[in-house]
């Protein structure tokens, strides 16, 4: 399991912009979760179980862990001021601060003591279609431009593939 360096901030927000209800436990495991990577070709995801295991899925090709959820001050998550994850691989563990990214279902498994993060976005979200480091990156950096960036990269695609361009 990669993580990747962020050496600008990212922008967390308030959980409660998503559900005043909704535990990180529950978000996590109601959903299957897209890593971004390195390789727009590679697919992970991530599907965290209730029986505390982990599956991650490189392009289908799957990898068997274990994670743990952590809250502290709190009703069972609901409101918790500290949430994490614990996630072990081959006898390995790593903690992960979760942050919530954005109210397009992202969200951040920031390294504890590190600058080092595994973005996770749910499936099927059309933000972000290649899931690449450089796209998140490029979002975090300047939300609006990484607008204007997509749509001229998705047009570039159409033009590549004889279609004129549609304005």
């Amino acid at each position: 399991m990669k993580t990747y360096k962020f050496d600008i901030p990212i922008p967390y927000i308030d959980k409660t912009q998503i559900s005043d209800t909704l535990s990180l436990y529950e978000y996590l495991t109601t959903r299957v979760w897209d890593a971004f990577n390195d390789d727009k070709n590679e697919r992970i995801k991530f599907l965290f179980e209730d029986s505390d295991v982990l599956y991650i899925s490189t392009n289908g090709t799957v990898e068997t862990a274990h994670w743990a959820y952590v809250s502290k001050n709190s009703d069972y998550g609901i409101n918790a001021e500290y949430e994490a994850i614990v996630i072990t691989i081959d006898g390995k563990s790593s903690l992960f601060k979760a942050e919530w990214l954005d109210p397009a279902q992202m969200i951040s498994l920031k390294k504890e003591d590190s600058n080092e993060a595994i973005i996770l976005i749910e499936q099927n979200n059309g933000i972000f279609p290649d899931r690449t480091i450089k796209d998140i990156k490029q979002y975090l950096k300047n939300p609006e431009a990484f607008d204007v960036y997509q749509t001229l990269r998705d047009l570039k695609k159409e033009w590549k593939k004889g279609a004129p361009p549609d304005f």
